[in-house]
């Protein structure tokens, strides 16, 4: 799945080359937790599209990283208050940077789900009462 454009698909991709340097963890989970922390003020649902493909990425190659266990709590917490995140993308970045088993990563892919359909303008039926309505 390619968000936004084809300019990355080659036959070695830079994830995968991460993957094999070990430092898939730290990198995936870092690009995932970037976008999730910037789609209010940057590229809106796309950028939560391309954290749903890095946490995708992660979630297949789990077996081939280290999880994480390099960030406290606290630490989280300090992020999230000083970029006014919501409790959606806290929990989504507390589970990319504190995972022990795969299911964390599942429960971030879910968290990211949840916060792309809430924020995904719904389409509205062609009625004879809203047929002169703009249309996406």
């Amino acid at each position: 799945m390619q968000v936004g454009g084809t300019h990355y698909k080659t036959g070695y991709e830079h994830w995968d080359l991460m993957i094999d340097a070990q430092l898939g963890n730290g990198w995936l989970a870092g690009s995932a937790t970037k976008y999730v922390a910037r789609w209010r003020n940057k590229n809106g649902v796309e950028d939560l599209q391309k954290a749903l493909h890095y946490v995708q990425k992660l979630r297949e190659n789990w077996r081939s990283v280290r999880p994480a266990s390099f960030m406290s709590a606290g630490e989280i917490a300090r992020f999230v208050e000083v970029n006014k995140l919501g409790d959606l993308e806290s929990a989504i970045i507390y589970r990319l940077l504190t995972w022990k088993a795969p299911e964390a990563l599942d429960g971030a892919y879910g968290l990211i789900q949840q916060l792309i359909a809430e924020n995904t303008p719904k389409a509205v039926p062609l009625e004879d009462s809203n047929k002169h309505a703009e249309r996406e």
